[in-house]
């Protein structure tokens, strides 16, 4: 009978879960400090140095890479490992590729249209040679691989932090990391000032290290404080944005944002054009090719056309402008996952960078002692050249006889059996000598670096101005302080044109151009009519109101035709209420004077009224009452109130608070319950200038107020109101005849 290892079900989760999370976190999303590299990545590149893929041979099949790696070191699925090695040969992906490709290696515009694997041939690329350099079982450590019949690097001997020069991202289990790429100059100079002054403070390091450098190129739109706060701390966004150039009617976007699709680009910029966000842009075309990866050209309208407010609507609308997480988390050499800033992670890898190079310089010298201690046997022969030889000659076992003869150690013997005699020559004893003086002085080179410190740092301060000599480049991406695009509607971007917006019954809206357009001639559907018609401009909203105080805005640009019958106001907005037969278009500053049926009223504005929101904004608190005035205010000193029983009462217009939202003060007495029994309400506002003269019509009967007469209905806000002559209580409409009169 079988008999199994028995575990509480609590116990064998929470070790099975930490064990995975070990395995994932360590073994295969999170890089390494020393080589900057993911397990997969690391196993690619020394397949292929295996196979002699160097930057100087000829490429063989992307399949032969791949097929090696998954069966001596990383047995997974071919696509996932084909892919890491496809990013690793892509020059918008990585800052500086790994891998050179020859084939279809995918575009920036589809990234993953790369060829399969056996279409493909790969071989490494000249920087891939930084990390593989002196990689051997003494400069790093090893292990065995998946079966234990080989035996693979568990870190490259990196020359350059290469995690801080393409960068890293992946998710484990409860930790992620974002290491954005950086230039290789800057990162190189980094390094040499903090082996020169390990106390580099990290504002200082900030001035030598300024931000990333992603391969598309593009903008790096944060401030210099906000970028060395994110350097320090290890977190925060990188803010990046599209590079762009305008040349009379044509706006070119020549660089994209890092990991950002052309293709996408274009879509997104076709779906504004579709849907009338872009009036000013006549014409969307792709120019990319092989001399200039992105080239995406809008045609303007016009030279007037401003290309920078087009620009500023596309990086709020599309992913022209992107926000780059930064977390930058490692596996530490201690072999445990941190979150550091730039500082210490730079600090802790120039100790490797130091430990890795005491390994070398104690392999080669170990090799340097080594030869020397043979050529010093090799010296014996040549000064008993015919004793040794007649030992050789006359004796079965010649090897511990000259050991014993000459004070020879095995190593030295066996070299003197297995000279030539061809090597027994005088000039080859002149070489001899000449290669042992040569290994003296690098043995003593040798032993020097390896005891003086300072002059450890030299050396590596030496190589990496070296390598940054083979591989330095200038910064792709630029960093400018600017604003982060908003959401916002950009005014300038919508053509200025005079249009008459028509509401009808039934909540249709439509627009007809120009200020005189012929409202009778405008038919509507069967059982419809015109509500309310408004004259108004395409670069200002339009606002509608519902019976519930809550405010709606259509974009006017966007409004169909008064050629069809319009669009239901339900496609654009999703009203809570009914609406109502008012509206308001003008500019975002224009005054709004809004008060209730109840007398209660305050001055807002366009830009207060406005919102994105489909479901609207509450501006007006109602109540029991309803919407008595929503209307475009003109600068004037007195406002004439009229109500239901036909009282008039006159206010100064300062008595009004200005405010966004809310019910507003009491501009005139009201009384609640003659609002609910219909007896009383406020009915009509009359907006007046000092010498405007108000002119009340009831009915087909008018009654004219000069300024002069006002003084029987002057008084302070939240009075009642003195009544009317009789005759004219009921109040049909109001106008004013002034000289001065406003159209509004």
């Amino acid at each position: 009978m079988h008999s199994f290892e028995q575990k509480p079900i609590a116990e064998y989760t929470e070790q099975a879960y930490y064990e995975y999370a070990q395995y994932v976190i360590q073994n295969r999303a999170i890089p390494k400090l020393e080589d900057g590299l993911k397990p997969v990545q690391r196993r690619i590149l020394f397949a292929m140095s295996e196979l002699g893929l160097r930057s100087t041979s000829k490429p063989k099949k992307s399949a032969r890479t791949i097929g090696d790696v998954l069966g001596k070191f990383h047995p997974h699925g071919d696509t996932a490992c084909y892919e890491a090695m496809v990013l690793m040969a892509q020059d918008f992906s990585y800052r500086y590729p790994l891998v050179e490709g020859q084939g279809n290696w995918g575009a920036i515009d589809a990234p993953k249209s790369f060829a399969a694997m056996r279409y493909t041939e790969a071989k490494l690329s000249p920087y891939a040679q930084l990390l593989l350099k002196d990689l051997n079982p003494h400069t790093t450590e090893w292990g065995p691989n998946f079966d234990g019949t080989l035996r693979e690097p568990i870190t490259l001997p990196a020359r350059l932090p290469n995690i801080l020069l393409n960068g890293a991202s992946g998710i484990a289990v409860g930790l992620a990391t974002d290491i954005p790429p950086h230039n290789i100059k800057e990162i190189g100079n980094a390094c040499i000032a903090l082996l020169k002054k390990p106390s580099l403070s990290s504002q200082a390091l900030a001035e030598i290290l300024p931000g990333p450098d992603y391969p598309t190129g593009g903008e790096i739109i944060n401030s210099a404080a906000e970028l060395e706060a994110i350097y320090r701390s290890g977190q925060g966004q990188i803010k990046q944005r599209a590079s762009y150039q305008i040349d009379d009617t044509a706006l070119t976007i020549n660089a994209l944002p890092h990991q950002v699709s052309s293709s996408k680009v274009i879509q997104q910029i076709a779906d504004l054009m579709i849907g009338k966000k872009l009036p000013l842009v006549k014409n969307l075309r792709d120019e990319s090719d092989e001399n200039a990866q992105v080239a995406i050209v809008l045609s303007l309208k016009n030279s007037r056309v401003s290309g920078d407010d087009i620009m500023h609507t596309l990086f709020a609308e599309t992913d022209l402008e992107k926000s780059h997480k930064v977390n930058i988390t490692y596996i530490s050499p201690e072999k445990k996952p941190v979150q550091t800033g730039v500082l210490p992670l730079l600090l802790s890898w120039l100790v490797f960078q130091e430990n890795t190079l005491i390994k070398g310089l104690q392999h080669q010298l170990s090799i340097t002692e080594s030869r020397l201690h043979i050529i010093a046997g090799l010296v014996i022969v040549f000064e008993f050249l015919d004793e040794v030889i007649k030992i050789i000659r006359h004796e079965d076992n010649p090897k511990p006889v000259l050991m014993a003869r000459f004070s020879l150690s095995e190593e030295q013997a066996h070299a003197i059996l297995e000279t030539k005699l061809k090597h027994l020559a005088k000039l080859e004893a002149h070489k001899l000598q000449e290669e042992q003086q040569n290994l003296k002085s690098l043995a003593e080179s040798l032993k020097q670096l390896l005891e003086d410190p300072q002059a450890r740092k030299k050396h590596i301060i030496k190589s990496i101005r070296q390598d940054l000599a083979d591989f330095g480049d200038e910064r792709r991406s630029k960093i400018i302080e600017r604003k982060p695009a908003s959401r916002t509607s950009i005014p300038q971007t919508i053509p200025k044109e005079a249009i008459t917006i028509l509401l009808s019954e039934k909540h249709w809206v439509r627009a007809a151009k120009g200020h005189d357009a012929d409202i009778e001639k405008v038919s509507f559907k069967t059982g419809d009519s015109l509500a309310v018609s408004f004259k108004g401009y395409t670069h200002w909203p339009c606002i509608l109101f519902d019976d519930s105080g809550i405010a709606y805005t259509l974009a006017t640009h966007e409004l169909p035709s008064a050629r069809s019958h319009g669009e239901p106001v339900t496609k654009m907005i999703s009203p809570s209420g009914t609406i109502l037969p008012r509206i308001l278009c003008g500019p975002l500053e224009q005054p709004v004077l809004l008060a209730s049926s109840l007398g209660y009223g305050f001055i807002s504005s366009i830009q207060a009224l406005s919102t994105r929101n489909r479901a609207g904004k509450k501006v007006l608190s109602l109540g029991e009452a309803s919407i008595a005035y929503a209307k475009p205010l003109r600068e004037v000193t007195y406002l004439a109130l009229f109500t239901q029983q036909g009282r008039l009462l006159i206010i100064p217009t300062a008595d009004v608070p200005s405010l966004a939202k809310g019910k507003g003060n009491k501009l005139i007495q009201i009384h609640k319950k003659e609002l609910i029994d219909n007896v009383d309400s406020l009915v009509r506002i009359q907006p007046l200038a000092a010498d405007d003269i108000l002119v009340v019509h009831s009915g087909k009967r008018t009654f004219t107020q000069p300024p002069k007469a006002w003084d029987a209905y002057i008084g302070t806000r939240g009075q009642r109101g003195a009544f009317l002559p009789r005759g004219y209580r009921r109040v049909t409409d109001t106008e004013i005849d002034s000289p001065n009169q406003d159209s509004i």
